[in-house]
């Protein structure tokens, strides 16, 4: 079974707006930066900073990518 199959409903019946994939984008942003700081606590654990590192790249794009 997919991740998408665990997604919320929309409420839509149409397909999302440039604003509504920004917005969404934002989210998805914010959370990868929050998952990043949590992951390099744990500095430790050279593989998880490194990971952590690259969420928060990836998370720097997709908040580029909402303006």
């Amino acid at each position: 079974m997919s991740d998408a199959a665990n997604l919320p409903e929309t409420g839509n019946e149409h397909p999302p707006t440039p604003a509504e994939i920004a917005a969404r984008l934002r989210t998805l942003a914010y959370e990868m930066d929050c998952i990043a700081v949590l992951m390099d606590y744990y500095g430790g654990f050279p593989e998880w900073a490194k990971h952590g590192r690259e969420i928060a790249g990836a998370g720097a794009i997709a908040r580029q990518w909402a303006e």
